[in-house]
């Protein structure tokens, strides 16, 4: 989670974005597909340059108001508390340092799509490791790593008739040790895969 090509990943060329981090971290790192925007919405950098005052504030107040806009809110709700996790961190994955070269002060708390809170980024990580809310004992970097790579193993999205296949192969692979090859492993083996 910390280095640097992750950490890049979620940003863009130019210079950080919040915004961007969340988003890559809702959708690849818990599974979370986002819709993309409505097409009234103006972009983060539009609006900029009609307000320039929003340039002034800091970057959590800056987000804050690009997301108290009715339009944006819906999404920003999941996006925005996870796109402060890597607040020390600059565009490429370094971490920010002041005018001075010391370390700059971070605030780098907020919350997962299901309102469990993080005080930073290790506590984010061991959030990932947990079980699921909804007492399943998957945890939820596993749960959405694993539905992505049946997703690439069978070609094609997953649907409502997969949950059963996959609640079996979680079993499957924890029954041996429980890795990366087990997983494969148990997917490869499922009915759906057999018989595509």
């Amino acid at each position: 989670m910390t280095q640097a090509g992750c950490v890049a990943a979620g940003s863009h060329g130019r210079e950080r974005s919040e915004i961007l981090r969340g988003v890559y971290l809702v959708e690849r790192i818990l599974g979370i597909d986002i819709p993309t925007p409505p097409g009234n919405v103006q972009p983060l950098d539009v609006q900029l340059n009609i307000d320039k005052n929003l340039r002034r504030l800091p970057p959590r107040e800056h987000v804050e108001a690009h997301s108290s806009v009715n339009t944006c809110a819906v999404c920003h709700q999941r996006i925005d508390p996870l796109g402060f996790v890597w607040d020390q961190y600059d565009m490429f994955g370094r971490l920010r340092r002041d005018k001075e070269g010391k370390l700059a002060a971070a605030k780098t708390d907020g919350k997962l799509p299901d309102k469990t809170p993080f005080a930073d980024i290790d506590e984010f990580r061991k959030r990932l490791i947990e079980p699921l809310a909804d007492a399943s004992p998957t945890p939820r970097f596993t749960d959405a790593f694993s539905r992505r790579l049946y997703a690439y193993v069978l070609g094609r999205s997953l649907d409502h008739g997969d949950e059963a296949h996959l609640k079996s192969i979680h079993a499957a692979a924890k029954k041996v040790e429980g890795g990366l090859r087990d997983l494969l492993t148990a997917m490869v083996l499922s009915k759906p895969f057999r018989e595509k």
